[in-house]
């Protein structure tokens, strides 16, 4: 399993949203820690703890270049596990982001 704990200095951020700040933390924070060649791995997204809020065009512009990687919205759920640093919000932050894209 390959874990990335994503971060952003501003701490004091509850939402995050807008598709390029979604693609901005996929590129600095996700890609990086990832082969060049299709994923074959789970690849375990952590959020910080403050997270408690994620809009459609961050989760879009986030998963945009994973998602064709792992063969689509009907690969998620085998390659992509998502969690909080904050257990509380684990479950919540998982079906956002599973609601925005769809993935049943």
């Amino acid at each position: 399993m390959i874990k990335i704990r994503l971060d952003w200095p501003d701490k004091t951020l509850q939402f995050w949203s807008g598709n390029k700040f979604g693609r901005l933390v996929y590129k600095e924070q996700v890609a990086p820690k990832l082969s060049t060649n299709e994923v074959d791995d789970v690849i375990e997204l952590i959020f910080p703890a403050q997270i408690i809020f994620l809009n459609f065009s961050f989760v879009q512009g986030l998963f945009s270049e994973l998602l064709p990687r792992i063969g689509g919205v009907s690969n998620f759920k085998k390659y992509i596990k998502i969690s909080s640093e904050n257990s509380n919000h684990s479950d919540e932050i998982q079906k956002m982001i599973w609601d925005k894209l769809r993935i049943r």
